[in-house]
């Protein structure tokens, strides 16, 4: 089973882009930097293959591969 996610904002900057699933990595002011690494870890759990793209013009699509 395939899933996508798209986001529509502003994309994720390339020089973060292997730290977002790191604990406690975050851009924002009130972040904690925990909810891509509690998704990481799951999608490991399950055993999934996952993959971050920036969209040419505007924001980022997660691609998310279950195996059945």
């Amino acid at each position: 089973m395939n899933v996508e996610i798209i986001d529509e904002g502003l994309g994720i900057d390339e020089t973060v882009k292997e730290k977002i699933f790191d604990d406690f990595y975050t851009s924002k002011e009130s972040g904690t930097g925990l909810g891509l690494s509690v998704c990481k870890t799951l999608l490991d759990e399950h055993n999934a293959d996952y993959k971050l793209i920036n969209n040419a013009t505007k924001g980022t699509t997660f691609s998310i591969q279950f195996k059945v």
